[in-house]
């Protein structure tokens, strides 16, 4: 969390900007933002958003690691895996850091027996089966996928996935919406999935980032307005 706070703070410091200025432009309060600045607190996907939108910088350059946003090579060591707490599978996060790059590149670690209700996001999606198996479910119409094998499809079609409770799998995906974007929409139809068994419409979760040191907060969801100081706490 702390060296994401710190690239928010350099970036807030090279326009010249106050953190009251800071938080003119993003709607956020100035307490909230000397919060995230010092690794005090943790960021949520709409607030993650809105700095990086004042601050015209992809959020991809606070999220990922130390490396250059200029770099072309990304090593090992320095892709993040991303977790979302409420949900078993990981992403490892593969895409460079620079500025309106067309592509996101993750690799999906699914568990056994996991399940993705069909949903839909912009852009299209790739995906290519590295190990295990993949059941792909698009309109209602199911196909086992196993290594090597691999689907491209535009999101607008509503797809899922799940796997088999023996075996789990890991896909390289490439999608042509970011991954912020499209990470919002697809937790928005599983919220909408889980608010009609539960009889409730409240969406509580957290996405984290490892850089190897340890789990980080990065983007969350929370019964309170959006982008309020208390949807952070």
């Amino acid at each position: 969390m702390e060296h994401s706070g710190r690239r928010i703070r350099e970036a807030r410091q090279r326009r010249g900007w106050t953190l009251e200025e800071l938080s003119s432009r993003c709607g956020l309060s100035t307490s909230f933002l000397s919060q995230v600045e010092r690794g005090r607190s943790s960021l949520s996907i709409v607030s993650l958003s809105a700095i990086c939108g004042a601050l015209d910088i992809p959020a991809a350059s606070v999220v990922t690691s130390q490396r250059s946003a200029s770099s072309t090579v990304t090593r090992a060591d320095e892709q993040p895996t991303i977790r979302v707490p409420s949900s078993p599978v990981t992403y490892r996060w593969l895409s460079g850091a620079f500025r309106d790059r067309q592509i996101e590149v993750l690799v999906g670690a699914f568990p056994p027996g996991y399940r993705h209700p069909q949903a839909t996001h912009g852009g299209e999606e790739f995906g290519y089966v590295l190990e295990g198996e993949l059941t792909l479910v698009v309109e209602g119409e199911s196909c086992v996928l196993g290594p090597e094998d691999s689907y491209h499809i535009p999101a607008a079609v509503p797809h899922g996935y799940r796997t088999s409770p023996e075996q789990g799998a890991r896909v390289l995906w490439a999608l042509t919406q970011q991954f912020i974007e499209w990470h919002n929409q697809m937790r928005s139809a599983l919220a909408e999935e889980d608010a009609q068994a539960r009889g409730s419409s409240r969406v509580v979760g957290r996405v984290e980032v490892d850089h190897g040191g340890g789990l980080e907060d990065r983007m969350g969801r929370g019964g309170h307005a959006p982008g309020s100081d208390a949807s952070e706490g």
